[in-house]
This record gives C-alpha cells, structure tokens and sequence, in this order.
C-alpha cells in the first residue's frame, strides 16, 4: 500500500500532458483540447503550444467516473462548473484520474 501512494505521489507531483477531449460550457459540443497539470493547475488549450484556453486549480476539485458506453469518461468539478472530458483509452483515463 505504501508502494503505490508513494507512486502516486510522484505522478502527482510530476508535470503531465496530453490531448483529452472537453465537452465545451456554453456550446454543448466535444473538443479535442491539449491538458497540462502541473504544480496543482490544470490548463488546457486548444493546441499544443497555443494559447491557453482555460485553467482549474485543482485543490478545489472533484474527479469523478462518468458511466459512459465505452467507460473513457470522467467529470471535473469545481464550485460552480463540472467539466465533462473523456479520454480515447482507458489507460489514458486512469492516468489522468489519478494524477488529478
């Protein structure tokens, strides 16, 4: 047990990336979007590199499971606002997960 808290902390403390698709807020569509967590900050953007499109501060949020048909997604929720993204594996899922 120890084992893997000590692995999850070290995932959590370590920068990660990659492309995550976001259900947008004001117009209910999936958006292929490119994620970084780091330092307890989730940004995202609408390219790698590009500009940032948004950011959560994570210490403030609630990662939950989404029952989907193919189990990829999961939702981010933060006072006011749930952000539902979904991931093309669920190995991809269950990194992000448990990094946030």
């Amino acid at each position: 047990m120890k084992e893997n808290n000590k692995k999850l902390n070290m995932l959590k403390n370590q920068p990660t990336q990659g492309w995550i698709t976001k259900r947008g807020q004001i117009i209910p569509t999936w958006k292929k979007r490119w994620f970084i967590y780091k330092d307890g900050i989730l940004a995202y953007y609408s390219k790698k590199d590009g500009q940032i499109k948004g950011q959560l501060l994570i210490s403030d949020c609630l990662v939950t499971l989404l029952n989907d048909t193919n189990n990829l997604g999961f939702a981010i929720t933060i006072p006011g606002r749930t952000m539902r993204c979904k991931c093309e594996t669920i190995n991809e899922r269950n990194k992000w997960v448990a990094v946030l």
